[in-house]
């Protein structure tokens, strides 16, 4: 049986050399994608499944299997949260932190509304890592509900508004980067080398 991952509707890549252009019309957004993010999203485009877009990686950038498997799980990963796919294996991706989850969760409404009917199904989903596990199923009220903020003035005479949550302290999501290593120009990807051939 074949994986089966789905582009969304409403993106188009737009290639610029070896790079690419991510538009999204329903978020009206723009995203500049590396050239092995470019070449992963070519290889979604032409059909071919995650375990094929990882052994081409692998090949194309030459990085070892087990390398290129955790990139491609992981970049899968996040687009899927991000609303641009959906069909991600569970399994396809590392464990991440409580940060990366909740951050995650704020990105992606259906994300949001499946979190809000099952806590623990998201968590599994979103592959949390054990130790954050229970703080991420126990997110009480949700950190997306608008209820749970107020806006204050940290200074009458400033028109700069602070947000705070119900505990006064600044609460705000943020995806956490891992460094990778850098790679080389790939050489075609799978479709162009059958064409070539």
């Amino acid at each position: 049986m074949k994986e089966s991952v789905a582009i969304e509707g409403g993106l188009s890549l737009f290639l610029l050399e070896e790079e690419g252009i991510l538009f999204s019309e329903g978020q009206q957004e723009l995203y500049v994608l590396n050239t092995p993010a470019t070449y992963v999203w070519c290889c979604l485009e032409e059909g071919l499944a995650p375990g094929q877009i990882s052994a081409a990686f692998s090949s194309s950038f030459d990085v070892p299997l087990d390398q290129a498997k955790r990139t491609i799980g992981d970049l899968l990963s996040r687009w899927q949260a991000f609303g641009y796919l959906r069909g991600v294996p569970d399994t396809a991706h590392s464990e991440i932190d409580w940060t990366t989850a909740v951050a995650r969760l704020m990105a992606s409404p259906s994300l949001r509304e499946e979190f809000e009917e099952s806590p623990a199904a998201v968590a599994k989903k979103l592959r949390v890592a054990s130790p954050d596990r229970k703080a991420f199923v126990a997110l009480s009220p949700p950190p997306w509900n608008p209820k749970r903020y107020s806006c204050r003035r940290r200074n009458p005479r400033s028109r700069s508004n602070t947000f705070l949550g119900a505990d006064n302290s600044f609460f705000g999501p943020q995806e956490q980067g891992k460094a990778g290593r850098a790679f080389s120009s790939p050489r075609s990807t799978p479709a162009r080398a059958a064409r070539a051939g």
